[in-house]
């Protein structure tokens, strides 16, 4: 790693508080161990000293409005990084949210929390950036046509039907779902087939078709373009995406269709003649289990040409999470090298995050994931991932206020 995580090019400058207070007539009292150094003022007729006012605490936006300026002025030859921002400032960036209504409130919060800030960044810098959540679609989106919304709108009443005999039932009587682009009574035909064969009950019939109807509507899927979400916004649709996920219960942990998604975006982008530099930052608290850990793999060995073009950088909240499931992730980031190093993961502690927020060590690093130098860059300790400091809260810099700092 060398000084290059040690050293940024410069820090922005804090703002500062006198320690020592001036009265009206230009007379500076001295503080000497937290107490002024008071003058005998017997038989005087000056003004008595003012009162003592600490030097005040810088709030929390103050200070990651800071880190923000020391992620930009980040540079290290050494890497190839001349700014900490060239990584998204020059590609098409996609944020996924998990949006597993069972994760833990902090985690929650430490995903709304990370998710902001890098909104801020992107509107800010006007990145080329989209939001998505990764079980709940933009079904308003002008991106799609009024034909292919009415589509999404079914799958997604489909895909929330709690039982198979439900989901017979609106099979059988929406005429939207025989769309040659579905064709779903076709499949539903050779399922029933295959019932009688193998002797599957209706549960397990049902999770067949939640996963066919899963991705029959990634077509369909969109996301919230940065320009188009307000950060104030966010909070709300957060919860309006795990409240419609939640009504389906047997599908509530999406983190592993949301890997494979990327890593077949990766491939669609490869074969296209005009591919642009992608980098995909997914933030998660959900676990992966070792029948994810065989797919993802499988999917992985498919991918070409795509370690300084695409990456994946996961942002994994740990504090809940079983050893197993970390190591998971672990395995998947060491599985390739070379242009099939596509997925980096940086383990995170919500409660640190909540705490003292990313340093602007660890920005860099998501940031810039798809430079292999920097992929390869370790943390000399846990604490250089998070700031210096507790924040003392979570307010968040505006977006106005961003852009006239950075």
């Amino acid at each position: 790693m060398g000084n290059c995580f040690s050293t940024p090019r410069k820090e922005a400058p804090r703002h500062k508080v006198m320690a020592n207070a001036v009265n009206g007539a230009g007379t500076s009292q001295a503080i000497s161990n937290g107490t002024f150094d008071k003058p005998d003022t017997t038989g005087s007729t000056q003004d008595p000293p003012p009162r003592y006012v600490p030097p005040e605490v810088p709030t929390s936006d103050i200070m990651i409005l800071q880190m923000f300026k020391k992620v930009q002025d980040f540079c290290c030859d050494s890497i190839g990084v001349k700014s900490g921002l060239n990584g998204l400032r020059h590609q098409t960036v996609y944020v996924w949210v998990d949006d597993n209504p069972k994760l833990p409130p902090e985690t929650t919060e430490a995903i709304e929390f990370v998710s902001k800030m890098l909104l801020i960044f992107g509107k800010a810098l006007e990145f080329n950036m989209k939001i998505y959540f990764m079980g709940y679609s933009n079904n308003n989106s002008n991106e799609l046509s009024e034909d292919k919304r009415e589509r999404a709108a079914a799958l997604r009443n489909l895909f929330e039907k709690k039982t198979y005999h439900e989901a017979t039932g609106m099979i059988k009587g929406e005429p939207i779902l025989s769309h040659e682009d579905l064709q779903i009574p076709a499949w539903f035909e050779k399922m029933e087939e295959s019932r009688r064969t193998s002797r599957l009950n209706d549960d397990e019939t049902h999770t067949k078709l939640l996963a066919h109807v899963q991705w029959l509507r990634e077509p369909y899927r969109q996301g919230w373009r940065q320009e188009d979400l307000k950060v104030e916004d966010f909070s709300n649709l957060y919860k309006e995406a795990r409240t419609a996920v939640n009504q389906q219960p047997k599908k509530l942990n999406n983190i592993c269709f949301t890997i494979q998604q990327a890593i077949a975006f990766q491939q669609r982008l490869q074969k296209g003649a005009d591919a642009q530099a992608t980098s995909v930052i997914i933030l998660t608290g959900s676990p992966l289990f070792g029948r994810d850990a065989k797919a993802i793999k499988r999917d992985q060995g498919q991918v070409t040409g795509g370690a300084d073009e695409f990456s994946i950088q996961t942002l994994l909240f740990c504090d809940n999470l079983e050893r197993p499931s970390i190591e998971i992730h672990r395995q998947i980031d060491n599985n390739f090298k070379g242009d099939k190093d596509i997925y980096d993961v940086s383990e995170l502690s919500e409660r640190k995050v909540l705490d003292c927020g990313l340093s602007e060590i660890q920005l860099v690093k998501i940031f810039n994931s798809s430079n292999p130098a920097v992929d390869r860059l370790k943390f000399r300790k846990d604490g250089d991932k998070y700031g210096p400091c507790p924040l003392g809260g979570l307010d968040l810099p505006s977006v106005e206020q961003t852009k006239g700092y950075l």
